[in-house]
């Protein structure tokens, strides 16, 4: 289900994302039986529990959670999710769904799947305030995985059809975990990871990609076409990342401004396009030292508010000073603006560990207590 914890700023949200067996749509926290104490009592709903969807397993972020949720202007709500098939998660696709304000209810029963693949999953959507809704995700296409953004042929109508950039990467390359924004000129903003047989395995490449959805002459949706970037195809390739690599994209309705963060070496990084084409030199805004004791792990969220301000919400985890001992596990969800530049907490959670402890169960792990920001505007 949906859930937030209010930052110190009203104006922004960070929420937590958890699938169990069905979806709701509400901004409530993910789940009454976390051991989150002092946040216990926003635990309540503050709305209608809305079942969009049902699925097998309980995740539909590897680590992470992406954009699920949008609202257009008339007030239709749309939501992307994976859904597992059966109980061995072997089988699982991309599905959409739409809450229709007047008549009160879902327009699908259960979604309508988006892909077309023989595998996919871990979508991100963006919408556009006239109702077209452009998810993306990862699917396996032939022998290859690839990223791609779909078009609905009409708004909320739920008929699909999805276009991926052009790479070079080669035939066992894996573009994973895309995440996708929407500039003022409808111009579509993709970030991804790529991982690939001649790196190690731990290693990834933070990618790029831009494109522009097209339409008939009737206004029917057709397809998205992507921008070269360069001699590697229609994909910019950045930084080489982590394997546990937060990543997150945002573009600015002020002055045009894309903005891509990601983990590196412990540390969170951005660096800002401020024409579509150059980017700047990446900036550190952690700057971890020796000393510190926590790194910023596997997910973070950003977003320009109505400002041209860049904010970041981050997860952080606790690196213990003597491994094998006692200590206390830490995780904790972080926000940082361009602005201001400073850090405040949103939300922490301390578990008492020791060497025998699963590692799933160590907070800022996968399936830690305290993770998956994502920040959004209020209206």
């Amino acid at each position: 289900m949906f859930g937030c914890h209010w930052t110190h700023d009203p104006r922004f949200i960070a929420l937590a994302f958890t699938l169990c067996l069905h979806f709701v749509i509400l901004p409530c926290l993910a789940s009454p039986s976390d051991p989150r104490g002092a946040v216990q009592a926003l635990d309540e709903p503050l709305g209608e529990r809305i079942e969009a969807g049902q699925t097998w397993g309980y995740r539909n972020g590897f680590g992470r959670v992406a954009r699920k949720i949008a609202v257009d202007d008339l007030g239709y709500t749309h939501v992307a999710f994976m859904r597992f098939s059966n109980s061995s998660l072997s089988n699982r696709h991309v599905f959409y769904n739409v809450w229709d304000p007047i008549a009160h209810d879902l327009l699908f029963d259960d979604g309508a799947q988006i892909d077309a693949a023989s595998r996919a999953g871990y979508p991100c959507l963006v919408t556009l305030p006239s109702g077209w809704c452009f998810p993306t995700y990862h699917c396996t296409v032939g022998q290859q995985v690839r990223c791609g953004i779909s078009i609905d042929y009409l708004p909320r109508l739920g008929a699909f059809t999805t276009t991926y950039p052009f790479s070079q990467a080669g035939p066992n390359a894996e573009f994973l975990w895309p995440r996708v924004t929407l500039l003022r000129d409808s111009s579509l903003h993709m970030a991804c990871l790529l991982r690939q047989d001649s790196e190690p395995e731990e290693h990834y490449r933070l990618c790029y990609a831009r494109g522009h959805p097209q339409w008939d002459s009737d206004g029917f949706g057709l397809e998205i076409g992507w921008d070269q970037q360069d001699l590697f195809g229609d994909y910019t390739l950045f930084d080489t990342l982590e394997y546990s690599s937060a990543v997150d994209i945002a573009c600015s309705q002020v002055n045009g401004h894309v903005a891509l963060a990601y983990s590196r070496d412990g540390d969170l990084w951005f660096r800002i396009s401020e024409d579509e084409g150059y980017w700047e030199y990446p900036e550190n805004i952690t700057e971890s030292t020796a000393a510190d004791t926590f790194r910023i792990y596997e997910d973070c969220s950003i977003l320009f508010d109505r400002a041209g301000t860049l904010h970041v919400a981050f997860l952080a985890s606790h690196v213990p000073a003597i491994p094998g001992d006692d200590y206390v596990g830490w995780s904790g969800i972080w926000h940082w603006d361009d602005r201001f530049r400073q850090f405040t907490p949103i939300v922490t959670h301390y578990r008492l560990l020791n060497e025998s402890a699963s590692p799933t169960t160590i907070p800022g792990t996968i399936s830690s207590t305290c993770k998956s920001p994502a920040c959004a505007r209020t209206p």
